[in-house]
């Protein structure tokens, strides 16, 4: 009787495609499989899933597609070093996919080479040990018209990984590409989600997708390296505050960012805090800057808060439309007594649920929206539903309460 094993190690000179998938993590020592008795030079598509085998020297050459999850090795023979001689041999690489797969970080040997991969579509990296993952990405050079998508999460944490290096030696190899993918998505996103992680993401419906999510990058570094990536190139870049990071945290760093062209700023939903007031006090402090009788003799003093801020949203926001309204007024009457070219904002409301699901029993000020929309300086007001509902809350007369509400 034939084991499966030993049926998976049967010489096929013509087998070009190979994948296989096995249910759950194979038990600590279970048998590596000599796949096709070693003969794999002619595969083009190996995709692998919780599955062991011998990766044995030049055993793979001309690969087209390398997917590879949950790989779980003993011996520690699948290192940076063989997976960059795997591409090294595979000009033609279109994918490469590496999910949660256990790469020994070793050096490269001598220099670093430079693989230029012309082809390679779809790269990513997700739970590869980051030192692994930097060794590998330090070796690639892409094509940034050809790429697609770009999925990089180095999320353990390792004492030898050095992200201050990482971001100085290995990433502004990738600034080309940020560029271009920022350029063809019309902007991008930096989630400031942690005091030390870097989150940027640029989509561009379901065909583009870019994400570095870098554990133990701190925001700020992060921050840095794209302003020195982008420039003062157009579209620029949203800061998106998760309720984990403090806004003055996010905001002393890049209030004067030549990147920041819009920024989202998420709230408690269904219910108008004290957390919540809070944090829109702090956030529309940033944005409108010091009060006209403040000290500004200086020019630093002087500098308006996001000069280049196109956009700024407020998420799950129950009241507080007085706050904005006097901020936005503070901000473009500064710009007009100071002859600063600050854009024009666009100002959005931005719900998970419809208005009239929210329990709290805040009803927006109809008044206070008109008041908003006639600020010169103000370029458009809108209430948007992130639930991908079709339409725009709507005023409705409601028989209950007797009144208007949101519908």
């Amino acid at each position: 009787m034939v084991t499966v094993p030993g049926y998976l190690g049967e010489p096929a000179p013509k087998l070009q495609n190979f994948t296989l998938l096995l249910p759950g993590f194979p038990p600590d020592g279970a048998r590596q499989i000599n796949l096709l008795g070693g003969e794999t030079q002619n595969i083009r598509t190996l995709r692998l899933q919780q599955a062991q085998i011998q990766w044995l020297p030049n055993a793979f050459t001309g690969l087209k597609r390398l997917i590879l999850s949950d790989i779980r090795t003993q011996t520690g023979n699948l290192t940076s070093q063989y997976i960059v001689d795997i591409l090294a041999c595979s000009a033609s690489l279109e994918i490469l996919d590496l999910n949660r797969v256990d790469v020994l970080p070793t050096p490269i040997e001598g220099r670093s080479p430079t693989l230029l991969l012309p082809l390679l579509t779809d790269l990513r990296l997700r739970g590869v040990q980051p030192l692994a993952a930097d060794y590998i990405l330090r070796c690639i050079i892409l094509e940034p018209g050809i790429v697609t998508q770009l999925h990089i999460e180095l999320w353990d944490h390792e004492l030898l990984f050095d992200p201050t290096r990482f971001l100085s030696e290995t990433l502004p190899s990738y600034a080309a590409l940020y560029k271009h993918l920022n350029a063809r998505c019309g902007g991008s996103t930096l989630e400031a989600a942690g005091a030390e992680t870097l989150y940027w993401t640029a989509q561009n419906g379901h065909c583009h997708r870019f994400l570095f999510h870098v554990w133990c990058v701190g925001f700020l570094a992060g921050l840095q390296w794209m302003e020195d990536a982008l420039g003062d190139e157009w579209p620029g870049v949203c800061l998106r505050l998760e309720m984990t990071l403090s806004i003055q945290t996010a905001f002393s760093a890049s209030k004067t960012s030549r990147i920041v062209t819009g920024i989202e700023v998420p709230f408690l939903s269904d219910a108008a805090t004290d957390t919540d007031r809070t944090r829109l006090d702090m956030a529309l402090d940033a944005i409108s800057g010091p009060e006209s009788g403040d000290d500004l003799q200086t020019s630093e003093a002087t500098a308006p808060p996001f000069p280049v801020l196109r956009t700024i949203s407020f998420v799950n926001l129950m009241g507080g439309l007085d706050r904005i309204e006097q901020a936005l007024r503070q901000r473009f009457a500064k710009r007009r007594r100071m002859a600063l070219r600050l854009p024009d904002l666009q100002v959005k409301l931005s719900y998970s649920q419809c208005l009239w699901r929210c329990r709290s029993g805040t009803i927006l000020s109809l008044d206070a929206i008109e008041r908003i929309r006639r600020i010169d300086g103000v370029r458009d007001f809108r209430i948007e539903n992130k639930m991908g509902e079709k339409g725009i809350p709507a005023v409705v007369w409601c028989e209950a309460s007797s009144g208007v509400v949101w519908g």
